[in-house]
């Protein structure tokens, strides 16, 4: 955690830990008591299996906003081990 001369609370991630409620109450203590502060967390392809959950838990949050890098990643759009069906538009029709 860095602490800038703001008094504002930073807190960078190299990691994440390994359950979502956990994560959420380490940046969650931030900007705790009605202070405000910046948690930033670096993921990589391997922590794709939180992507959905953590950017359905930012967007229910009446103080986060979700990045667009997480709300539009691929990995983001459903639940891990669900079965995503093709879209009509996406098939190809050969007629002969």
């Amino acid at each position: 955690m860095v602490r800038c001369r703001s008094r504002k609370r930073r807190l960078i991630y190299h990691w994440r830990p390994l359950c979502l409620a956990g994560y959420i109450h380490r940046i969650g203590r931030t900007g705790r008591a009605g202070k405000k502060g910046m948690a930033i967390t670096f993921l990589t392809k391997e922590d794709s299996p939180i992507f959905y959950d953590l950017r359905e838990a930012l967007n229910e949050s009446p103080v986060s906003t979700c990045p667009p890098e997480l709300a539009n990643h691929p990995d983001a759009q459903h639940k891990p081990g669900t079965v995503m069906q093709k879209k009509r538009k996406d098939e190809k029709v050969f007629i002969k």
